[in-house]
């Protein structure tokens, strides 16, 4: 195995010297970390909740659509972001949704929430369990309070708007 390879590093290949046995070896071995960075950048794209699905699954019974559960749903938004691009470079646009998204993000996790999906400057985030409502409610709460504190540290006039809801969807 390749020593930076192992090591987390998967823009590494093995370099191929021969065509016998191990130079087929070595390019399964290319192959095998080609597939493993694919997979990494896809997992960026969909919900913690899916991936966890996807692998207690066994490979032939994996189906399309989810199962029905409760969960509870949380969704934020910027208020007047519309107003806010008009008036800010893209650079500053950029910059403000990265950094309250990334702390929203944050926060959903330590909850044990999953960010769903993200819609411009939207979150849909998912809870599950029994203390679902609760665990979106207090990120809710600590989101409010971060933004408050992110104002108050960079005289900013952003606000978040957040509802949550909970029943039974189709999930997975």
């Amino acid at each position: 195995m390749h020593k930076k390879s192992g090591k987390g590093d998967l823009n590494q290949r093995v370099k191929i010297k021969v065509k016998d046995e191990i130079g087929k070896l070595a390019n399964s071995f290319n192959d095998m970390i080609q597939h493993l960075k694919e997979k990494l950048m896809m997992s960026k794209y969909v919900s913690k909740s899916t991936i966890e699905m996807i692998a207690q699954k066994e490979d032939d019974k994996l189906e399309l659509g989810g199962v029905r559960k409760e969960v509870t749903l949380l969704f934020s938004d910027i208020r007047g972001f519309t107003s806010y691009f008009e008036e800010h470079s893209p650079e500053e646009v950029i910059n403000m949704l990265n950094k309250y998204l990334s702390f929203q993000t944050e926060i959903i996790d330590a909850h044990k929430g999953s960010v769903d999906k993200f819609m411009g400057d939207e979150v849909v985030a998912v809870f599950e369990g029994k203390d679902s409502s609760i665990n979106a409610v207090k990120s809710a709460i600590e989101i409010q309070k971060r933004v408050q504190k992110e104002n108050e540290k960079f005289n900013d006039n952003i606000h978040i708007g957040i509802g949550t809801n909970t029943g039974e969807v189709e999930y997975g």
